[in-house]
């Protein structure tokens, strides 16, 4: 994920925050004790928040 959205607005400090701008972003975030991730997001709307939890939860899903 580092290095997928490395040109974007990201910030890695327990995980990787993306930032979309106008208070949207997702945050991927790993357990420190079991091994799973978090997927956190906000967005204008609870659809549009869950759409990001969806398609970054997915990703992650994908990388395995």
């Amino acid at each position: 994920l580092n290095e997928q959205y490395r040109d974007s607005s990201s910030r890695q400090i327990d995980g990787v925050k993306i930032d979309f701008g106008q208070g949207e972003w997702a945050l991927i975030l790993p357990d420190a004790d079991r091994p799973i991730f978090h997927v956190i997001a906000e967005a204008g709307t609870e659809a549009e928040a869950r759409q990001l939890v969806d398609k970054y939860a997915g990703l992650v899903q994908g990388l395995q």
